[in-house]
């Protein structure tokens, strides 16, 4: 008798979710409105979250990268990203508990990871303000664990690694055409004529060393297609080149330098010609980017 009855719970499970969700739905609506609206976009985030937890990271990142979130003072109280990437981090837990996956990757830069963590923490205890030093550490730096946790344990593959170089690619370009956007308009500037954005991208010297990320793979995506793909990869690059120029910042030049250098380090044999080329790109850099007039400011 037990075993009818199990299995006749088996056949009508569903029935009985559908029906435990329209008593959900009923109950929240008596809270707000359009409380069962949320109930049902919160489960669909969910239920994608499971299945497929790199898609979180992805929408976590594009946020991060595009700062979007800051232009809506509504969406900035609600703390999408933050509330996005425990999402992740949830649904990717879950994930492993129910395929019974009790294992993590493991890398190289895990030890890394681990004393640059006691080493923030460390010094937040130490330093000259405490209390704001740890706030510091668990609204910023936590984040940082967080996204390495599950970037190596759902960019598991070359294919998934591609394609989430291409998608910051992506918000990097959309970086380069909003900064060149409001150097044309004049607007978002500081001292004058550096470009800056909004959130942590205030500072043009961060705005850049973002936006580099994207240059780096974008130029090795330039050197390693033919044909139409590179055309596009040419353009992508010249779009945010554009825009990284208008930071003005020297900072993210140096940066420049040091990363084109050994990209093309094992391409250009002759060190002499290697060096040669570095510096001519330095002072081009200079004279389209205005560095030369700027007077003010940090790097």
């Amino acid at each position: 008798m037990s075993f009818a009855w199990i299995e006749l719970i088996r056949k009508t499970r569903y029935v009985w979710l559908i029906g435990l969700s329209l008593l959900l739905g009923v109950a929240a609506s008596f809270v707000h409105p359009v409380m069962p609206i949320a109930l049902v976009i919160g489960g669909v985030v969910v239920g994608i979250g499971v299945r497929a937890p790199l898609v979180l990271l992805v929408v976590f990142t594009l946020l991060l990268y595009t700062r979007i979130a800051d232009l809506y003072p509504a969406v900035t109280a609600m703390q999408l990203p933050k509330m996005i990437i425990l999402l992740a981090l949830g649904t990717t837990l879950l994930s492993k508990l129910l395929l019974r996956d009790h294992t993590w990757v493991q890398s190289d830069h895990n030890k890394y990871i681990f004393w640059l963590t006691l080493a923030a923490l460390l010094s937040s205890l130490l330093g000259g303000n405490p209390g704001e030093s740890i706030a510091f550490f668990n609204e910023n730096f936590v984040k940082v664990i967080v996204i390495h946790f599950l970037i190596l344990n759902l960019v598991d593959t070359p294919q998934r690694a591609v394609r989430y170089q291409l998608m910051i690619c992506a918000a990097c370009v959309f970086l380069g055409l909003y900064a060149t956007y409001s150097a044309m308009l004049g607007i978002n500037l500081v001292e004058g004529t550096r470009v800056t954005l909004m959130g942590l991208l205030e500072d043009p010297n961060d705005l850049a060393f973002v936006m580099l990320t994207g240059v780096a793979f974008l130029l090795v995506s330039v050197l390693e297609h033919r044909g139409w793909a590179r055309i596009g990869y040419v353009a992508a690059l010249l779009a945010l080149l554009s825009g990284f120029m208008h930071t003005q910042s020297r900072g993210g030049i140096l940066g420049l330098l040091v990363m084109s250098f050994f990209i093309f380090k094992n391409r250009i044999q002759n060190k002499l010609i290697l060096v040669g080329a570095m510096v001519i790109v330095a002072m081009a850099v200079v004279a389209a980017g205005g560095l030369q007039e700027r007077r003010v400011g940090s790097l």
